[in-house]
């Protein structure tokens, strides 16, 4: 995650449309996550950075993205070993250290239950195609 977010920080009142500034907040989080898939932080972190309490972060983040934090950051770190694995150079362990898992244990277990299929598996089907 970048820098924390200063209230009032970069965002005027009526600019992006009249945007209201939670909106702003999480339209700011989202670009630096975007930026940095591999930090995995959790909603409660979020929220802290947003200054905001967890629930009231759910609501606003849902409102503007249509998902809630958890599901976007699956969508993420989805697409980001996506990427990785694409490459046929780097290694599976390689890959989970990237990603930001523990081991490579944990990141195979989380693929399986997110893909349907181990990573190598993944990996000799794409790389068929």
């Amino acid at each position: 995650m970048q820098e924390s977010i200063q209230p009032g920080s970069e965002w005027r009142e009526g600019e992006m449309k009249n945007e209201p500034r939670a909106a702003w907040v999480i339209r700011t989080i989202i670009a630096n996550l975007n930026a940095e898939p591999s930090k995995c932080p959790t909603r409660d972190k979020l929220a802290r950075e947003a200054r905001m309490s967890a629930s009231h972060f759910t609501r606003t983040f849902k409102a503007v993205t249509r998902k809630s934090p958890t599901e976007y950051l699956i969508i993420l770190k989805k697409e980001q070993v996506r990427q990785l694995l694409a490459d046929p150079t780097m290694a599976i362990k390689e890959v989970a250290e990237r990603c930001g898992f523990q081991n490579q244990n944990h990141f195979s277990a989380w693929f399986r239950r997110h893909f349907k299929l181990s990573p190598s598996a993944y990996r000799a089907r794409i790389g068929r195609k």
